[in-house]
Parts: structure tokens; sequence; C-alpha cells
């Protein structure tokens, strides 16, 4: 195979997340496109959070890899989909794909589990060289009869053996903060991460020497360290620090992310001051003893008063990190651990939703039990509740995470921060504010599924004399599919399922129809799409391709109704047979739809 140009895609998350505000690349792909390019290969990577792929680019690479978190596996799916369509080999990574690997198999040609650096370039020598997959270790692909996982790949020893990531080669017209990488790990073994299955439960670390290096070219800049506990051997750290100091290296600001325990270490927050360490991010997690002891954190709520205290005598700023909804939370201990970031003065929090990412024992035990909702994974991004709790319903922790959000970023608690002339939490405040607000708006529709669904199932339950609760909810939906499956199959046997599905960056809506259409369901189709118009949809894309039969009736009505809808632009894939006929000579003095062949012509006419 013929590789010469490889494009690598970081896809965007869905919607507003916590760091939107002050996105960083991910260093992975800058790190594989520094070792490719070492090798004599043409390599572009693109940051869809930052800017657009190029169906230019698309077009004229020869190899395509995209990386995925599980908030952004349904946009690397969609791209990967679209890269398969052109013809172009696709390789995926990530700790989504790791975990999910037979998943993501369905959607590209290789999967890359765990750390790609030494397995993905070794994948593309054997791509090359038309050499059998099964000797690359660390992937997993589809064959005719299953997939194949080779055997997996031992962790990087030594980390100094890769070299720095070369941030130049991400297409973003400038980056605000530069995120820099200065070990590898975690032996702590929190329930609710990914970390420790993915990267080992020991610390690896760069040598300090080949991180002076890399932080010398951003020398006055700001900088976040990436590592997920950046001072986890103090004497490290302020072996790291010491030595920016001798080397003359002055950053604007920087931050990391810690633990609690980082408060015993008095020498290293008196250089973190000296060297310009704005804020410190820490998981402290909740402020429920219980909680913490179920999620494994090794730590308590005296150890977080310590920490906060600690680090605001050292003029650093604190960010906390929650997560609600374990099994011991109550809407009262959620209220509690909100008031508890007030007392404390944490400058900045984020509540985030527990979220059963994939690899994690927490997932492990929701699918046990039967409690997750969904498998989305667009909603894993810690903002919607994708789960049932046992101490309160789905709809009562998504309201409870977005008022204390809204309770904490008030005008009252950015008025107090100005008053002390402290202008940057004060706009922070504000800007969390807007934030919050704006993505409470954004997942009103899910918060209403919530809140219907809750109510459905409770109506459900009291008609067939089921004492409805949380503990009873499998059982109920159990028995509900029980019930469905037997009326379907005495019933009749032609059915229509209509999916949608909404395409962030083109902002068009993709329908897919599937079964059979009578004048009724050509109805229901119609309404779908009415319903579904909010007035900012570029396009509306109605796929008949999987359509068994469409009676003359539904033929006529839906030839009718869509010549109607002039408001809106319609494109439709796989119209045939007498459809397509009606629909071809209906008279078109307002282009409102469009019949295209195939979605290769569809993906030409909308921006990736």
């Amino acid at each position: 195979m013929n590789i010469k140009k490889i494009l690598l895609i970081e896809p965007k998350a869905p919607g507003l997340h916590v760091y939107s505000a002050f996105s960083v690349p991910r260093l992975g792909l800058p790190l594989l496109a520094r070792i490719l390019r070492g090798r004599g290969y043409e390599v572009e990577v693109y940051m869809q959070e930052k800017e657009s792929i190029p169906m230019d680019a698309l077009r004229s690479a020869d190899l395509i890899g995209v990386s995925s978190t599980t908030s952004t596996a349904v946009e690397a799916y969609k791209i990967s989909q679209l890269a398969r369509d052109m013809g172009k080999m696709v390789v995926m990574g990530g700790p989504h794909v790791t975990f999910e690997a037979e998943e993501a198999a369905g959607y590209c040609d290789v999967v890359v589990r765990g750390e790609g650096e030494i397995t993905f370039p070794e994948l593309i020598e054997a791509l090359r060289a038309e050499t059998d997959l099964s000797e690359v270790q660390g992937i997993t692909y589809a064959i005719a009869d299953g997939v194949v996982h080779t055997m997996g790949r031992a962790l990087i020893s030594d980390l100094d053996s890769l070299p720095a990531p070369d941030l130049s080669y991400v297409h973003v017209d400038k980056l605000r903060i530069v995120p820099i990488q200065t070990s590898r790990g975690c032996p702590h073994h929190c329930t609710f991460c990914t970390v420790t299955e993915m990267f080992g439960h020991k610390y690896r670390f760069r040598s300090t020497e080949h991180i002076l290096d890399e932080l010398q070219r951003y020398n006055g800049r700001r900088i976040f360290f990436v590592d997920d506990n950046f001072t986890a051997v103090p004497r490290r750290s302020v072996e790291l620090l010491e030595q920016m100091i001798r080397r003359g290296i002055h950053l604007k600001t920087w931050s990391a992310q810690a633990r609690v325990d980082i408060a015993h270490s008095p020498e290293l927050l008196d250089l973190m001051h000296r060297t310009n360490c704005s804020r410190v991010y820490i998981g402290f997690e909740s402020a429920n003893p219980k909680t913490l002891e179920r999620f494994n954190k090794k730590q308590n709520v005296d150890d977080i008063r310590e920490c906060v205290a600690a680090l605001h005598k050292s003029r650093i700023s604190v960010h906390g990190m929650f997560v609600l909804g374990a099994d011991d939370d109550t809407p009262e201990t959620l209220r509690e651990t909100i008031r508890f970031t007030d007392k404390t003065k944490i400058d900045t929090v984020q509540f985030l939703a527990l979220t059963p990412l994939p690899g994690t024992q927490t997932t492990r035990e929701l699918q046990e039990s039967g409690r997750i909702i969904t498998r989305d994974w667009s909603l894993y991004d810690g903002h919607h509740v994708v789960f049932r709790p046992t101490g309160m319903t789905p709809y009562q922790l998504h309201k409870a995470i977005y008022k204390g959000m809204l309770s904490f970023y008030s005008w009252r608690n950015a008025f107090s921060y100005a008053a002390r002339f402290d202008e940057v939490n004060a706009f922070l405040r504000i800007l969390g504010r807007r934030l919050v607000r704006k993505a409470d708006r954004n997942s009103s529709g899910f918060a209403t599924w919530l809140k219907r669904r809750e109510a459905w199932l409770s109506d459900w339950a009291e008609r067939r004399g089921f004492e409805f609760d949380q503990g009873s909810v499998r059982q109920i939906l159990v028995r509900f599919k029980s019930k469905l499956k037997g009326e379907t199959a005495q019933g009749e046997t032609h059915q229509l399922r209509i999916s949608s599905a909404n395409e962030l960056k083109s902002r068009a809506m993709f329908i897919t129809l599937n079964g059979f259409i009578d004048r009724k369901r050509a109805k229901l189709i119609k309404r779908r799409i009415k319903k579904l118009d909010d007035g900012d949809r570029s396009a509306f894309v109605l796929d008949f391709r999987n359509v068994e039969e469409i009676t003359p009736d539904a033929v006529n009505y839906l030839a009718r109704k869509i010549s109607k809808l002039r408001t809106i632009r319609m494109k439709l894939i796989g119209t045939k047979g007498s459809l397509k006929e009606k629909l071809s000579t209906l008279p078109r003095t307002v282009p409102n739809f469009e019949l295209l062949d195939s979605l290769d012509v569809l993906r030409n006419t909308l921006p990736v």
C-alpha cells in the first residue's frame, strides 16, 4: 500500500464542555506527527474544536488517523465513515476505542489500543509492506468471520525515548495555553477513572533535562501541565521548578493537576508561587465522606479544607472538580457539597455527573445492575446523567448539578472577587455563569426527556401494581420489553423506524427511515421534520435507502408535503421507484429539495 500523506484528526466534543473556553490539543496526535515526520511522511493534524477539516485534506490523504475520547466517539465515527466512503484507510485510537475496540472496528479499518507511539508507526510500515497485521501488537481489526485482537503491547517504560510533541503541526491560529506532559500513569485507582486502565498503575516520568528543553521553547508563554498528578513525587517537582529558575525559564503563568496531599509540601508550594503557578486543578470529588470512600479517593473532607487553605496561603488559586451521583449521594448530600465549595472559598469549580466511561469499575458495576440508560456516547461528557442513581432520579441529579453551578457562579460571588480587586477570578465567575447558562439551555431537551421518562415509568408501574422506586426500574423495563416483543409478534409485522441525528458542524439534521411507509407513517415523518425544525438547520437529509416498501398514498402525501416545505432545505437520499418519479415531476420554482443518489454526493455539499 502506498502511504505518503497522513491526516490526523482530533474530533470536536458535542456542544459545550468544562474546558470549552480554554481548550488545548491533546498531545497524542502532535507527538505521532513528529515521529512520523521524522520517518519521512507528510503529516497534518487538525483539532476540530479549533478548525474545520477541509474536504480537500481528506481527499488528498493516503491514510487517516482519528483519536477519540468517549464523548467525541460519535463524531469520530462519522468522520471515519466519511473517509472510508471516500475509499481511505482509517485507523482509530484513543481511550474510548481502546476499551470499545470491537465497536470501533465496525467504523474503521484498524483500531490502535493503548499507547500508540510505537504501535501506529509499526502498523503503517506493515500496511506499506502488505505484511500480516496479526504480527503487530496492540491492534484490533475486523475480518470476514469476526474481529482479531492481537496481543497487547507493553507500556512505554522510557518516556525520554519519545520526542517532544510539535504543536506547530496542528492547524490552529494561536494557542493561548501550551500543553506539556511530564509523566504518565497513576497508582491511585479511583473507581470512575480510566487513567490507570489506560496508562498503568505506576508513574513513568520524563527526565528533568528533557522537560526543560521543551519548556525553553515556550519561555514567556502560559503552560498547562497535563499530567494527571503533576506533584505526584514532590521532590521531583521541586527539582524541576528549581532547574527552571536556574535556567532562566520564566513562564507567564502555569497551571497543573494535583492531589490534596500537595498541602504537605510547603517547599514545593513556595516554588510553585515563585515560578508563577496561577491555578491548581484538584479532584476533590465530594464533601460526603461515604462517597469519597466509595470512590476510593484515599482522602477525607479535612484534607480538602487543608489543601485549599495551603494553596491560598501560597497565593495560588484552586479549581475544585466534583463528581456527583454516587450511590451514597442524596439530594441533601449534593446540597451540602455545593455549600462546602463556598465555605472553603474554592475559586472555581466544576460539578459533573458520575459518568460510566468504558473500562472503569463504575461502569462494570452499573452494567451489572442494569442502571445505564443510554449508550449515546455524545452524552458521556459529565453534563448529562446517563445512568440511574440510587438516591434520586436522573432528572433530580441533572437539575441539582446545573442549580449548583449557577449558585456557585453567581453575580454575588463575582462582585465579591471584584471588590477584593481579584480581576481574574471575578472574570472567571462571570464567564462560568455565561457558559453554565448556555449549557443548561442546550441540555433542556435532554432534561425534559429524563423527566418524561421517569413519569412514564412511574405511571406504567402504578397501572400494573409495581411499587415504583429506582431499585425497581430494571424490573419494570424488563417486563415492559418482554410485553412489547409479545405484542409485536402477535400484531402487525410492518414497522417504520425513524431515527434522527444532528451534525453539529454542518448544522444538518439527518433523518434515517427504516422499514415500511404507508400514509399514516408518512404523516409521522412530516411531523418529525416540523418538530425538529428550530430555524437553525442548514438542511434536512431524509435517507430512504433502508425503506422496504412505500404505498402509493404515502408517495402522494410525501411528495405534496415536501414540495410545500418552502422554509426547509431538503436533501433526499436513496429515493427510488414511484416516489422518485413523483418528486421529479413536481414544479421546482423554489429549490427547496434535492434528489441525491448517494451519500458521497451529499457529503460534497455539506462542510465537515
